[in-house]
């Protein structure tokens, strides 16, 4: 990732595509934080750089990078797929948010919210009232986040014990977006005269 230069955060993001030569920079992120590389069954050396490495440029192989970018700073911070971001599986097809991913140190700066925010517009411009987000429910930072957003929870996720026998248990968020969260708003207005 580019460097951060300053702690001070800029009072706002600019989310846009990122240039083809960051799109690595991005996976490597990526496949940090959510991927679990596989143990080989006789373990050489330089087998975890190796899979790592394969594990990279399957998801550039993928994906565009988004670039956030407000002075002083400049960080990639998310991926989204070239074909769409996702679909979820209520009634009709509407779009979702997963691995969403911020570097360590640029964390609290209002990056995750911007690229969230930046996914409402979009999903709003291609006409859909509701937009999902997929979170690991342990990841208490981004469910914060997601609740500060007005996200609130509509499904849990169990799913098989990955190799280390860890139980992953993933939360599917739900918020109603553009003509939808205007429906809402009256709705809960109207509920609570009554």
């Amino acid at each position: 990732m580019l460097s951060l230069l300053s702690c001070v955060a800029p009072l706002s993001w600019h989310i846009q595509p990122a240039a083809p030569s960051h799109v690595r920079l991005a996976a490597s992120l990526c496949v940090d934080e959510f991927t679990a590389l596989p143990l080989p069954l006789l373990p050489v050396p330089g087998w975890k750089r190796q899979a790592r490495e394969r594990a990279i440029d399957e998801w550039a192989a993928s994906r565009r990078a988004l670039l956030a970018s407000g002075e002083p700073h400049a960080l990639i911070v998310g991926l989204r797929d070239a074909a769409e971001a996702g679909r979820f599986f209520e009634g009709p097809m509407y779009p979702y948010i997963a691995n969403v991913a911020v570097r360590v140190g640029a964390r609290r700066l209002g990056l995750g919210r911007a690229l969230v925010e930046e996914a409402e517009r979009t999903a709003v411009e291609l006409g859909f009232d509701r937009l999902f987000i997929k979170v690991d429910r342990q990841n208490f930072g981004a469910r914060r986040l997601y609740d500060r957003l007005g996200y609130e929870i509509c499904y849990l996720q169990n799913r098989p014990p990955d190799r280390t026998n860890k139980q992953r248990q993933m939360l599917f968020l739900r918020k109603a977006v553009g003509a939808g969260a205007a429906g809402a708003g009256e709705s809960a207005r109207e509920a609570a005269r009554t």
